[in-house]
Order: C-alpha cells, then structure tokens, then sequence
C-alpha cells in the first residue's frame, strides 16, 4: 500500500517540479479547454429554445456563449499544444534524470546479480513513455473531470434521473482499470522473457559482434531463439489483452442500453410542459458528450494505471537505492600507513549458495605491489571488487590501515581507487573524454589528461587520431574514427592513471589485448609510477595476471586455488617453495621456450 501512495506521490508532483509555472499554465488551459464544448451545447440549447419560443435574448444570450468559446478554445489550441510539448520535454528530462541518477547512485553491483531486481529495472528502462507522458495523462484527467463536473451540472437541471449516464459511463473506466491491470501484470511476468530477447536481437544485429555470428552461422538459431522468447510475451500479453477487452465490451453495453434510455426519457419530456425541444437536442450532444468523456477517461484510466505501475517501479527502485549495498561515513584516510588487510573474508554472489572467497587471511602493505594468480575462476576478479566495494563480504571484513572498510564512505573510498579492467567500456567520446572521465574533477584540465595518456602509454594512439586528442571515437559517428582491441586498452589505461595518487591502483587483466613484450615494457614504467605514488600515499597496487613475467616484479604474490589463498610470497619464495606458484610458472615458461 505504502508502495501505492508513494508511486501517486511520484506521479502526482513529476510535472510540478520539472517546470512549475508551465504546468500550471498547461492545467489551466486545458481544463477551460474541456469546459468550452460543453458551454457550447448548452448555448445550442438555449438559441433552440429561444427560436422557437419566440425569445430573443434567450438566442443572443446562447449566441454569446457560443462565439465567445470558440474563439476561446481557437486561442486555447495555440497555446496548448504548445505548452504540452513543452512539459512532455521537461518531464522526460526530470525523470531520466532521476532514474539514471538513482541506478548510477547504487553503491554496488548486486542489482545487477539478482535477476527480480534486474528485471524491475529493465521494465523501467523499456517502458520510459508512461513515465515520458505522465503529465500529459495527469491533466487530461483533471480536465475530464472539470468536463463532468459541467455535463453534470446541466444533466442535474434537465432531470435528476440523467444522472445515471455518468454513472454508466464509470463503468468505462472501471473496465479499463481492471483491462489495464491485466495487461500490466502480463508485462511484469514476461520481462525475463523480453529481457532476454533484447539482448539476443543485440548480438545478433550489433558490429561488435558480427564477425563470431557470421562465422559460426548463428542467424538462424538467434532468429529461432527470439521468436520463441517473444512469442511467449506475445501469447501472455495476448491473453491479457483478451481478457479486459471483455470487460470493456461489456461496460460499453451498458453505456449504450441507458444513453438510449436516456433519450427516450427526454423526448416523452419534450411532448409535456417539464421538457423542451432544446433539452433533446441538449441530451444527444451531451449524451455523446459523456460517451467521449468517459472514452478518455477510460484511456487515461488504462494508461494511468501503466504510469502509475512505472512509477511503483521508480519508488521500489529510489528505496533500493538508499537501503542496498555500501554502508559508512567515516572519511578516507589520506595515506596508508599499514596497508589493507583481509580477515576471514568470504564472499558468495547474490542467489548462489557456493563461497566464489573462502576465508581470506592477508595482509597487503602499503606502498606495495601485490600480484594475484591462478586459473580462471579462481576468484581473482571478484577479490578486486571487494577491494573496490562494489561488493561487501559475505563474511569476515576488510581492514584499511585498522579501520573496517564497510565504515569508510563508499563514495569517498572510490574516489581515492583507479581501475583499469579486461573488460573496459569503449567510451564513444573524444579521446580527451574517455580518458578524462577517469577523474571528472581533472576532465577539463588538459596537461592531466595529457599526462595520464603518457602513463598509460598511449602516445602513439593519440598521435595516430586525426585531431588527437580531440578526435571523436566510435564508428557509428559521421566524423567517429574506430580503434583496434589493443587501442581501446590502451586508452582505457590511461583512464587509471587520471588519478596520480590513488590509495589503491587494481589493474585486473589490463593489457590482455597486447602482447607479452608490450605488456612487460608496459607494467615495468607502472612500477615505477607506482614507487612514486606509493612514497607520497602509501598507495597499494593490485595486479591480476596470467603472464608470470610481469608478475614477478610484484613484492607480494598471492596465489589463489578454488576461492582459497594456497601460497603468498615473492616471487623467489615461492619457486623456491616448489609448490602450486613455482608448477603454474613452469608450464608457462616452458611453453615459451617450446614456442621459440
């Protein structure tokens, strides 16, 4: 319930507080807009009667009313239209605004994890037009209602018996409630369904990844594979639809045996001295006046309910959002003095029942590099996003110089980390934008970019771009210019090192895309950036990698083995140990030496 009134709270205010004096003016002029048709048949009334009475200034008076609404509603439409455009803007952006800030604003990634959260954000994603055109429905209602409070009031002054025609056309919008209750819980059931098929249809039609589906001739499974996610949408939201049309024929019956009633009534009235001709001519406009009133209030009915469905999903979402993930607001320390430490730490993904960490005991040094190996899905990755807190520890804490890191503001925390990952995001920006956008508050200052590009190595990228750094990447742009996968690696290195000092620089699997020399050379002036940072923050360096010749140069080398920490140690320590690292580093060389 409490869900309920917040979602009508969301909806009710969205417009006012995107641009509060052109929604005001965009009610007004749509409620005198409703009322003018209705003061129209009322004046027809009044020249009919006047006519055939022989009353002059019963027709002048319903002349009057007529000429002055519609030159009334000739000025309304010119302003109107206008103005709803106008909000249509102004609340597409307040919402989109609001809804990316609230996602972007999640502290972690377990939303993404958890499917029934997954599927709530995606069906806020997918379905933007109720939340686009919410205001637009709000004031057609309250105009609607300004229009029956008048059709009312003169069906009240004909014959109190009338009144059961609005009641009938209630009827309308009750049906298209409950149509449109139907229809919504069919869509919330099959956004799994739809979910996946959108992201098949982008396999199946993106460049990214064209070359994979071409050579392995996926066409024509992917195509089975959506038709036959959509089909299950198509018969479940079929049915649905099947089911309110139902109930709307039925209320339309209904409307139609007592407008024809109505008429009846009125015209035996008009034989007697409690009826005139004007009232009959007055009950067919009006009569048809109720049913287009509560056709739109039926559509707004049905379409109200969608928004205010999406706006329960924004509400649910905007709660999530301040109860889920990182927790603390302890600031950040400006350097390390002990370093970070990992006591009893496990860790299992949201919906799953298997440790991915199983009891991490580690101390990492400050001003230290530390290097974590093992086969995939050894937990190496994960272990960096507990470091990052986009995760918290399932069980056990994670220490920073004493202080638990679930007391530290995540936000404050973050800042003071640089990531550079396997799985970069290719940002179509200019190049100066998709390696600024590794420390917004520098974005605008061009000799940190230009040196992050210098640390990250990426000096000949840049000089290889027609207007350097200024050249917009992405091949879907007129003027876009694409890169290569090592390229694109490059750049998104230089994004890490936007942050000169940070207190923790994770750099899991960057430089895949290159080749071992490239990746040696490369890690070897990281080293060195990093002695410098680490003297003036303490600042720890956390490397992932499947190349050994780059991990020895690490001061402390963790190797993991099925979620567990096996072996830590130099990298001397441990080939003179003999053990999982010292067996892992022989295979890899003596595939090197086979290799040449």
């Amino acid at each position: 319930m409490l869900d309920q009134l917040d979602a009508i709270r969301l909806w009710l205010v969205s417009g006012f507080r995107a641009n509060p004096t052109l929604a005001v003016l965009t009610l007004l002029l749509r409620v005198t807009g409703a009322v003018a048709p209705v003061l129209q048949v009322y004046g027809l009334k009044l020249i009919i009667d006047g006519a055939l009475g022989h009353h002059s200034s019963s027709v002048l008076t319903g002349a009057v009313i007529i000429s002055a609404t519609l030159v009334l509603a000739m000025i309304i439409q010119c302003f109107e239209f206008a103005a709803s455009q106008t909000m249509v803007d102004e609340v597409h952006t307040y919402l989109t605004h609001g809804v990316i800030s609230t996602v972007a604003g999640i502290p972690g990634l377990e939303h993404h994890e958890r499917p029934e959260i997954a599927d709530r954000i995606e069906l806020l994603r997918t379905e933007s037009l109720p939340l686009t055109f919410s205001f637009t429905q709000q004031i057609g209602l309250i105009s609607a209602a300004a229009n029956a409070v008048a059709v009312l009031g003169i069906l009240a002054a004909i014959h109190p018996v009338l009144l059961v025609l609005p009641l009938l056309g209630a009827l309308r919008v009750w049906a298209s409630l409950v149509s449109g209750g139907h229809q919504g819980r069919a869509r919330e059931a099959t956004a799994q369904y739809s979910r996946r098929a959108d992201r098949l249809a982008d396999v199946a039609a993106s460049a990214r990844h064209g070359l994979e589906v071409r050579v392995f001739g996926l066409q024509g499974d992917l195509l089975r594979m959506i038709d036959a996610l959509l089909g299950v949408v198509q018969r479940r939201r079929g049915r649905a639809a099947a089911i309110g049309a139902r109930y709307e024929l039925a209320a339309r019956l209904g409307f139609g045996l007592g407008y024809t009633a109505s008429i009846v009534l009125v015209a035996t009235l008009a034989g007697t001295d409690t009826g005139s001709a004007g009232d009959l001519a007055l009950i067919v406009l009006l009569g048809a006046r109720v049913e287009q009133t509560a056709a739109m209030v039926a559509d707004a009915g049905r379409s109200t309910g969608q928004t205010v469905r999406a706006f329960a999903r924004y509400a649910w979402l905007r709660r999530y959002a301040r109860t889920a993930g990182a927790t603390g607001s302890r600031s950040t320390p400006r350097r390390l003095d002990r370093g970070i430490s990992l006591r009893d730490v496990s860790f299992r993904y949201p919906g799953t029942s298997v440790p991915v960490l199983r009891r991490l005991d580690v101390d990492l040094p400050a001003g230290g590099t530390v290097a974590i190996v093992g086969e995939n899905g050894a937990g190496k990755s994960t272990l960096v996003k507990l470091l990052t807190r986009l995760y918290e520890p399932s069980e056990g804490s994670i220490l920073v110089d004493g202080r638990p890191l679930a007391e530290l503001d995540p936000e404050a925390w973050r800042t003071s980390t640089a990531v550079a990952l396997q799985d970069f995001v290719r940002y179509e920006l200019t190049a100066r934008e998709a390696v600024g956008v590794g420390d917004l508050s520098h974005l605008e200052d061009p000799e940190a970019v230009r040196s992050a590009v210098r640390r990250g190595a990426a000096e000949q990228v840049v000089a290889s771009l027609p207007r350097g750094l200024d050249t917009q990447l992405g091949r879907e742009f007129t003027d876009g210019v694409d890169l290569s996968g090592g390229q694109w690696q490059r750049l998104a290195l230089a994004r890490a090192f936007m942050r000169p000092t940070p207190l923790l620089l994770a750099l899991d699997e960057p430089t895949a895309a290159l080749d071992p020399e490239a990746e040696y050379v490369l890690f070897r002036r990281y080293a060195a950036a990093s002695a410098v940072a680490a003297a003036r923050t303490g600042g720890i360096t956390v490397l992932v990698s499947h190349r050994f010749a780059t991990v020895r140069m690490a001061d402390l080398i963790l190797v993991l083995h099925g979620g567990r920490i096996v072996e830590q140690g130099s990298h001397h320590e441990l080939i003179a140990k003999g053990g999982r690292y010292a067996e892992l580093f022989e295979l890899q060389a003596r595939a090197y030496r086979t290799e040449w």
